[in-house]
């Protein structure tokens, strides 16, 4: 039996390859092939075959149709703006992550059609920050504008709720709140896109609540800042790391939102505690367990309040650092039903215009699949989950 052979320019194997960050060695892996091979398709020597085509669509996480194209598309892809664990800030980025950016950029569009057909305003509702404002007085507006207070804040039962109350206070200022999936915290920890309509936040789910918290908020002030660019959680003052100034601004706007400094100098622990060189776990954790915050952050708050010294506060940070690594390798992953992983990648105003948009007869069922990324017998539960949201928000 003769294979057809797919008659595409081949500059678009080699575009599909590298927007995706793989090598060739690591793509005729993928794909099954010998690199000897990939190399003369990518130079137009030789054409692969139909299947082999979808192989390497597949691979590639691209549409077949896309291949079919007289020329590689000229649209960059947004792949800046990452908040890195310092230890591997000098990376490239993974392939995982760069389908991740590819998909939430069109949850985005959908996001944008789904608004225009239903006759919903796209904008978002933020403010602008720069470099030079008090960062302090940025947090309180800020925490203001989202209409969260310290009481509703101290009430939360645990993180999660936390978590969950800051994501849909972001999203009710028309932000899309996403989690990624399958990214390590070696890769990944938060990114976050700026436009004037549906800006995003990506956040790993990988990470423990109180610590994506941190990120969201992290984020959330580039969006404030409408900058972008490699990011990570320690400046240098604490970490011996040199990043930009928007990195620095950012870790302070998160820690001063969520712990403000004239609440925290006011609490008994704070003030009856003298030495800036000796805390107790046990405070450190109330005081962790009040904000809904990182005993991490904690310190640094306190640090850069000149209540904890810069060397007690690295030393807390590496005791920090082996616990959790101790907690993670003794305990076993939680196994999450799938349909509340789909909402929660998606994000409750993403699946609710979906949903919305579905039951105003704007889109099929077959769309609501494929904008939400599930099987349809998930739908029920997952609709179950977004109108219990309605009743009680």
């Amino acid at each position: 039996m003769i294979s057809v052979r797919a008659n595409i320019n081949p500059d678009l194997l080699t575009w599909a390859r590298q927007t995706i960050g793989m090598d060739i060695e690591r793509s005729a892996k993928k794909i099954a092939v010998k690199k000897e091979l990939l190399k003369q398709w990518e130079s137009g020597e030789k054409k692969p075959t139909i299947n082999q085509l979808r192989k390497i669509a597949n691979v590639y996480k691209r549409s077949l149709a896309v291949f079919f194209l007289p020329v590689p598309p000229s649209i960059q892809e947004k792949s800046t703006d990452f908040r890195l664990l310092p230890e591997n800030i000098d990376h490239k980025l993974s392939p995982n992550i760069l389908i991740e950016i590819r998909l939430c950029n069109r949850k985005r569009e959908i996001a944008l059609e789904l608004a225009r057909i239903n006759e919903l305003k796209a904008e978002n509702q933020l403010y602008s920050a720069n470099l030079k404002d008090d960062v302090e007085k940025l947090a309180k507006r800020e925490r203001d504008f989202l209409k969260i207070d310290l009481q509703t804040q101290f009430e939360l039962k645990n993180p999660y709720a936390a978590l969950k109350l800051w994501k849909r206070a972001i999203e009710d200022k028309k932000i899309l709140v996403f989690q990624s999936s399958g990214i390590s915290l070696a890769d990944m920890r938060g990114y976050s896109f700026f436009c004037d309509e549906y800006p995003y936040i990506i956040i790993n789910p990988k990470d423990a609540p109180n610590a994506r918290i941190f990120s969201l908020f992290h984020e959330y002030c580039h969006l404030l800042l409408r900058n972008g660019g490699i990011c990570d959680m320690y400046e240098s003052k604490y970490a011996d790391i040199n990043i930009s100034g928007f990195e620095v601004f950012c870790n302070q706007f998160a820690a001063a939102f969520l712990v403000p400094k004239d609440e925290l100098l006011e609490e008994s622990i704070v003030k009856s505690n003298h030495d800036p060189d000796q805390w107790s776990d046990n405070s450190i954790r109330k005081l962790a367990n009040k904000y809904k915050v990182s005993r991490e952050v904690i310190i640094r708050r306190l640090a850069g309040l000149d209540h904890a010294t810069l060397s007690f506060y690295k030393k807390k940070r590496q005791q920090f650092i082996e616990e959790i690594r101790q907690k993670k390798s003794s305990n076993k992953d939680i196994i999450v039903p799938q349909y509340r992983q789909a909402l929660s990648r998606n994000g409750e105003m993403y699946t609710t215009l979906v949903i919305d948009s579905f039951k105003n007869q704007k889109i099929n069922i077959s769309d609501v699949a494929d904008y939400l990324g599930i099987r349809l017998k998930h739908l029920p539960k997952i609709e179950s989950e977004i109108m219990h949201v309605k009743l009680y928000s």
